[in-house]
């Protein structure tokens, strides 16, 4: 029947593909994929009149900031224990 071209084909016009709904599955398969690109747009404006010893600077603080969290952190567990 496919050779001859006798395969049915579903009816078009009954297909609403222009209406805004989408379901959750779609969304939260698309949102990674989204705001992967809005964060990747927000750093390079946040960056963009900044020197490399301004960013070393900040990631340095950024860096002490954690490790003091992990001592406090390590410390409370410490006490607990």
């Amino acid at each position: 029947m496919a050779a001859r071209g006798e395969v049915e084909h579903p009816d078009e016009s009954h297909v609403r593909n222009h209406h805004p709904r989408v379901g959750k599955d779609i969304v939260k398969r698309a949102r990674p994929v989204v705001l992967q690109e809005a964060a990747r747009k927000a750093a390079s404006a946040r960056w963009a009149d900044s020197t490399p010893e301004t960013k070393a600077a900040f990631v340095a603080m950024l860096n002490a900031a954690r490790a003091a969290k992990r001592k406090r952190r390590h410390a409370r567990v410490t006490v607990a224990a």
